[in-house]
């Protein structure tokens, strides 16, 4: 529906729909060396258990490795989650720019909704 009313200034989302998308592949990437590094370890504690030689060095090292690519993971989809709801926010709030009225939420809500537990 199409209203007659003052629009808004229109803000283009490509630039953080861009970066959304950046930072959901390298989210992917870090998924991707967190399955190698578990796979490393997994291989590390089998020697273990099977008692064969294994150095304190190459222990605190696999470990090392598992809590880095852990934190780079975590970081990482926290700050893509603020900005996709960035990304949410300004394409809703684009809307009346293009001259859509009658909309049932706002722009926060567009993104507050993400934060509204139910239950069916």
């Amino acid at each position: 529906m199409v209203s007659n009313r003052r629009l808004d200034p229109f803000e283009s989302a490509r630039t953080i729909g861009l970066v959304v998308i950046t930072l959901v592949a390298i989210g992917m990437m870090l998924d991707a060396a967190a399955v190698g590094v578990g796979l490393s370890q997994a291989s590390l504690l089998s020697d273990i258990a099977a008692r064969r030689p294994f150095t304190q060095v190459d222990a605190e090292a696999s470990d090392a490795r598992v809590r880095l690519v852990a934190i780079l993971n975590f970081l990482v989809f926290i700050v893509t989650g603020i900005v996709f709801l960035v990304w949410i926010h300004r394409a809703h709030k684009n809307l009346t720019s293009f001259g859509v009225s009658g909309l049932e939420y706002s722009p926060r809500w567009a993104v507050g909704g993400f934060f509204v537990r139910f239950s069916i």
